[in-house]
């Protein structure tokens, strides 16, 4: 049922997109052009609540009845989206950490799905992290028409493909759903956007996509298993990931001054720094996340830790090359304070 589930989902996505869109003009609920953002002129927020709905209906109308596991992550995102809608009406500063955490806590320890370690206690904290990890890398991704979405679809078809190749029902569902779901809304977030995922969209893909992870070729987590769900996500975490030690070499220090920290410093704002447009961009990152992603799908197919090695050089290669030289062109990132951020931090959206 996943061809179908994936259709459906599309087909969703497509004609939910325009009434998210026409409510969120008719609610205000637009991204006003300020110093912290690129694009020029007001554009509506609120494509996430068109590609969450997307996706929960396609799963509901693909499964009948949910599993635990599958339900208790729809309902997980729910929440995330309503944290993310509040954020996009009125930022909520830090605090959104805070419950983001919460949430995903929850869904950990109702629903079971974890990555399988020794230590119980070990195994929650890492799949917590994981996921609040993940779902604020596809936030902070999203600065560029396209981006994020276009990550969102590539590792949502990658893990479809690796439910399909361990027969895990369930997950190709959730996987189909996500990916037909955000293929349906691409066509207006193309530059130039029409609509915009908003925190609340954004957050909640990183979210569903990261669970989405964890589910998939269940088992004691090893290096191959790791290094398929890194490997799979490798352009989003290492955005994160080098944006926020770039910042702390360049004088950020403190962890609240690092996760409320903003700037025009993200792969896709340094990619443009370079010359490139904006459709240019997200092609670019969506061909790499390709690359990525069947570096994963490989992985699962050989099952070794040699391979795992090899194939994660492999993405690292692709993220070397794709990664631009500020000392060697292009204009210096501008990194702005906590206190001009205005709440922003970790989700330094278009």
């Amino acid at each position: 049922m996943a061809p179908e589930t994936l259709i459906l989902a599309c087909v969703l996505g497509l004609g939910l997109t325009p009434l998210a869109r026409a409510a969120a003009v008719r609610w205000r609920v637009v991204d006003v052009p300020d110093h912290r953002k690129i694009h020029a002129r007001p554009t509506p927020l609120l494509g996430g609540l068109a590609v969450f709905a997307s996706i929960a209906g396609a799963v509901v109308w693909g499964s009948g009845a949910p599993t635990r596991e599958v339900l208790g992550v729809l309902l997980g995102g729910s929440l995330l989206l309503c944290i993310g809608l509040a954020d996009d009406f009125r930022s909520i500063g830090a605090g959104k950490l805070l419950v983001e955490f919460g949430v995903v806590w929850l869904v950990v320890r109702t629903t079971g799905i974890s990555f399988h370690v020794p230590s119980p206690v070990l195994s929650t904290l890492l799949t917590v992290f994981w996921i609040v990890g993940v779902a604020n890398a596809f936030n902070c991704l999203d600065c560029a028409d396209g981006v994020a979405a276009g990550a969102g679809l590539v590792a949502a078809g990658a893990f479809l493909v690796i439910a399909v190749l361990t027969h895990q029902r369930p997950e190709m569902l959730l996987a189909g759903a996500i990916a037909g779901a955000v293929l349906g809304f691409l066509p207006y977030n193309f530059h130039p956007a029409r609509i915009f995922l908003g925190d609340a969209g954004s957050l909640t893909l990183g979210y569903l996509v990261a669970a989405l992870g964890v589910m998939v070729s269940p088992g004691i987590l090893s290096v191959p298993a790791l290094a398929t769900k890194v490997v799979v996500l490798a352009i989003p975490i290492y955005d994160i990931l080098f944006v926020h030690l770039m910042r702390y070499r360049r004088g950020t220090r403190g962890l609240r001054a690092l996760l409320t920290s903003t700037g025009k410093d993200h792969l896709p704002h340094r990619l443009m720094d370079q010359g490139l447009s904006q459709p240019a961009v997200a092609l670019t990152l969506v061909v790499a996340s390709a690359a990525t992603g069947a570096a994963g799908v490989a992985l699962v197919l050989t099952r070794s830790a040699p391979s795992a090695i090899i194939l994660g050089l492999i993405a690292v290669s692709t993220l070397v090359v794709l990664e631009p030289r500020w000392e060697t062109g292009g204009r210096r990132p501008e990194i702005l304070a906590p206190a001009a951020a205005e709440g922003a931090g970790l989700g330094d959206a278009d």
